[in-house]
């Protein structure tokens, strides 16, 4: 509820969460609590918040979809993209790369979620994961690949 969501927001931000040199602290907040996590955490420096998810579409309207552009326009400064809630609904490493595109495309810094569904002994496993890399950026031009790496390079999640 909104309520619940006020009062985690306020819990988190009464701890002391320093946040070294470069560092960043994202919150990656359910859509329609958006724009109390930008309201809450106006000002604070090195603190952002991130959509959970947007449109392969850089902008335009989408019925019950938001897109990079719109999510940007509100406040957003991350996306998490490929979690593995979203996978399991069919979306694929290349509606993944899309979405990244957009949201690169409208500022936004994208965090791509990639696991596996089973660990084996051999680490097999690790080739999923490396397969579910390489699909989900090698649509991407190697531009905005260095960007990403760079973008990722200093980031806390809560």
């Amino acid at each position: 509820s909104l309520v619940e969501a006020e009062n985690l927001l306020n819990e988190l931000l009464a701890t002391d969460h320093t946040v070294a040199g470069n560092q960043e602290v994202v919150f990656a907040v359910p859509a329609i609590y958006i724009p109390l996590a930008t309201q809450k955490l106006a000002g604070k420096n090195h603190v952002y918040v991130a959509a959970q998810n947007c449109h392969q579409k850089t902008s335009g309207a989408y019925t019950g979809e938001l897109s990079a552009s719109m999510l940007q326009s509100v406040g957003v400064h991350h996306i998490v993209l490929g979690h593995s809630e979203r996978r399991e609904l069919g979306e694929s490493d290349e509606m993944v790369s899309k979405k990244i595109s957009s949201a690169i495309k409208s500022g936004l810094v994208p965090i791509l979620c990639v696991g596996e569904r089973a660990r084996d002994e051999h680490g097999n496993y690790l080739n999923f994961l490396r397969n579910q890399i390489i699909n989900s950026l090698g649509q991407l031009s190697k531009k905005f690949v260095s960007k990403i790496y760079n973008m990722w390079s200093n980031i806390m999640f809560f």
